[in-house]
């Protein structure tokens, strides 16, 4: 199956973004995906759009925070608000950029996140609370930190953020799939679908033969045919669950996430 690109663009302080690292893992493992992440400044974002965060009526922090809880349930993770919320992010997000010179970007990435949302560690925006993981991962602390503070890495970290907000990024996390963006942790039915679509039209194109064989208003319907067997396959279906599908989905629309659903419903009879 060929390769196809997520990019996201991040804050350490986001709550969405620690969610969606965790949520996009098993979509980027069933559409054979890779993932090219990008730090974004959001504070710095913040402030040219005259917008703070913690101005926003105290309900409705306290609700996102009950809802946050929700959504940590319900995916098993182990996240718990910090004390200190927010905080300066600019140092970690060099941190990632500089541990990208190692190869080293993803496992750094989830190291902090993990210790700022789930071990309540506010240290790591401070080079001494970031060192235990930088030595963890087998790189020395000053150099990590020189590293941070270098001209080439502060530049990195600017020319991350202006692509982003000439992208048309407005906050994290922001996910790329081509040049459809995605905003926020609830939108991985839509990047999914949105790779799915990826997945099919390169099936056609490698079966042009075929496709040669599907015209004017057969065309479409032979489009969301491979695409349904395509999702099918991703979930493993059996034959009798293929067959009990195909038969419901002949008129209607198809997702990803609809599919799957039911063919959840099929195995819990």
């Amino acid at each position: 199956m060929t390769k196809k690109t997520v990019e996201i663009f991040w804050d350490i302080g986001s709550t969405n973004a620690y969610f969606a690292l965790h949520l996009i893992k098993p979509i980027l493992k069933r559409t054979n995906s890779n993932l090219i992440l990008h730090p974004y400044n959001l504070g710095f974002a913040f402030r040219s759009r005259n917008y703070v965060l913690m101005e926003e009526p105290a309900i409705k922090i306290e609700n996102r925070k009950i809802d946050l809880a929700r959504w940590a349930k319900k995916y098993n993770l182990n996240f718990k608000f910090p004390s200190e919320f927010p905080i300066k992010t600019s140092r970690t997000l060099r941190g990632a950029l500089a541990m990208r010179e190692f190869k080293l970007e993803l496992p750094f990435i989830e190291a902090i996140f993990n210790e700022y949302w789930e071990n309540d560690n506010s240290d790591i925006q401070n080079y001494q609370g970031m060192a235990p993981i930088v030595k963890r991962l087998g790189v020395n602390e000053e150099e990590f930190e020189q590293l941070c503070e270098s001209d080439k890495i502060r530049k990195s970290l600017i020319d991350s953020t202006n692509d982003g907000i000439k992208r048309g990024v407005f906050g994290v996390p922001s996910i790329f799939v081509g040049d459809e963006m995605f905003w926020g942790k609830d939108r991985m039915e839509f990047v999914e679908d949105e790779l799915m679509k990826i997945i099919c039209s390169v099936g056609l194109a490698q079966n042009f033969a075929a496709v040669r064989s599907l015209i004017t208003s057969g065309i479409q319907k032979g489009h969301m045919k491979m695409h349904l067997q395509n999702i099918l396959n991703q979930l493993d279906a059996n034959e009798k669950e293929k067959s009990l599908t195909v038969k419901f989905f002949k008129d209607k629309k198809i997702s990803y996430h609809d599919v799957a659903n039911f063919i959840k419903n099929i195995r819990l009879r």
